[in-house]
């Protein structure tokens, strides 16, 4: 089997920091849309899922022959290396801009090597942030992970398992965690609590929780990649 990296993302976003102008149109566009100042949906709710504005605040880096975390902590002047629990290598970033350049070298060091990299709703959420955040930032993505229904240089499992998203809304990966006999993500924390963790300083567990989707996610890849491969090859004989 060829190599694999999975990764998954978590963000956080605050409403008090947008300017006014931007809170403006946001309230406005809510609006449009049905929806109240109180609705969980609505942007003071989610801005830590709306694309541009939300920062990157860890990434979970997981293969078979090793792991890795990359996450923020604000009140940090220099980097800081060290491990989680399990002995997976942490590195700590004082800047956001520092972390995503971090993040483009891993991937950009596994795609030179082969490695398929692998996600979980990844080309609808963890891509599109990470590429705006580093366009934002002044840092250059550095390998295009965006194209519908490719299989590499990365493969989004929700589009795989939904097949092509014929069958929507699809399932969760905590769903196909039981389906494929893989140890759930779920710990201590939930996606809906990483705001307030973050706010509490709680970096270390935010990066734990990165870890363990990415970990997830590729447990899951495991099980399909001699599909995937088999896919991945009968397209290039028809293509050919």
């Amino acid at each position: 089997m060829s190599p694999f990296l999975a990764f998954d993302i978590e963000t956080y976003g605050a409403w008090q920091e947008l300017s006014p102008r931007m809170q403006d149109y946001l309230r406005t566009r809510d609006g449009y849309r049905g929806l109240g100042p109180d609705d969980p949906r609505a942007a003071p709710q989610t801005v830590g899922l709306l694309p541009g504005l939300a920062q990157v605040i860890a990434v979970g880096l997981w293969s078979p022959e090793g792991e890795r975390v990359l996450a923020l902590d604000p009140t940090r002047a220099e980097p800081l290396e060290t491990q989680l629990d399990g002995g997976a290598r942490l590195t700590f970033f004082a800047e956001e801009a520092a972390l995503l350049r971090s993040y483009w070298d891993e991937v950009a060091e596994a795609h030179a090597r082969g490695a398929r990299l692998i996600t979980f709703r990844g080309r609808g959420f963890d891509v599109p942030m990470l590429v705006l955040r580093s366009t934002v930032l002044g840092v250059a993505p550095r390998i295009d992970l965006s194209v519908p229904g490719s299989l590499a240089p990365h493969c989004d499992l929700h589009e795989v398992l939904g097949f092509d998203q014929a069958r929507r809304p699809g399932f969760s990966l905590d769903y196909w965690c039981e389906v494929y006999s893989v140890s759930s993500p779920k710990g201590a924390l939930k996606g809906d609590q990483v705001a307030g963790a973050y706010e509490a300083q709680r970096y270390t567990e935010i990066a734990a929780y990165a870890l363990a989707d990415a970990r997830a996610t590729g447990e899951v890849f495991a099980h399909l990649q001699p599909w995937v491969e088999q896919i991945e090859a009968q397209r290039a004989t028809t293509i050919g």
